[in-house]
């Protein structure tokens, strides 16, 4: 569950945080801040790749979650 909302937090809502909130008034422009990050150097293509990756952890949660909590056949 910790790892769900970390997820949510650090994949959806990237263009949020102190390091990237600046570029959100230019997101599909390049932005020196974000030449490091995956899917850079424009806010659009960071924010889409880490909101993937976050995505396909999710289902990856998601699925074991349910392995693990499966009901009981009676």
């Amino acid at each position: 569950m910790v790892l769900a909302l970390y997820l949510v937090t650090r994949g959806w809502l990237y263009p949020f945080w102190p390091d990237t909130i600046g570029a959100i008034g230019h997101p599909f422009t390049a932005d020196p801040g974000l030449d490091g990050a995956w899917g850079g150097p424009t806010l659009a293509g960071a924010w889409l790749v880490h909101a993937l990756i976050a995505l396909g952890l999710q289902a990856v949660c998601y699925a074991i979650v349910r392995a693990l909590y499966r009901p009981a056949d009676r």
